[in-house]
């Protein structure tokens, strides 16, 4: 049998393939790792615009649940502390009373709740509510 007539691989030729898959490989999993990273922050910042909007529907249902009290009546920065807490969120709220902007419509009474949500130092989401007594 003569060397022309032999049909394969070298084994030098196998060993580059298995390098090239190798690398391939490696690119494959790294990828792969930041988009499990990416998909963790998304579900925490997720999780902090809920826990925003929750809080900003539970001053408005102090208001509805007891209207004698009215928006002057909603006050103290844990007003929010009664929602569930996953993941480790903070929430902070904050009022400007009398609160005098554009927005107020030159309403007498107004107030602005900013909501904070946070998660260790990092602030996932914040929302702003305008409360008004007509």
């Amino acid at each position: 049998m003569s060397r022309r007539s032999a049909r394969g691989f070298t084994l030098v030729e196998l060993i580059m393939v298995i390098v090239l898959l190798g690398i391939a490989a490696v690119a494959i999993i790294s990828g792969y790792g930041q988009v499990a990273r990416s998909l963790s922050t998304n579900a925490e910042l997720q999780a902090g615009m809920q826990l925003a909007r929750e809080c900003g529907e539970y001053l408005i249902a102090q208001r509805r649940d007891n209207p004698l009290m009215g928006y002057s009546g909603v006050t103290g920065a844990s007003i929010c502390s009664t929602l569930p807490d996953p993941q480790g969120l903070t929430v902070a709220v904050t009022f400007t009373e009398p609160y005098g902007g554009a927005a107020c419509g030159g309403i007498s009474s107004c107030k602005l709740a900013d909501i904070t949500v946070t998660q260790g130092t990092q602030t996932l989401d914040t929302a702003s509510l305008m409360l008004a007594s007509y």
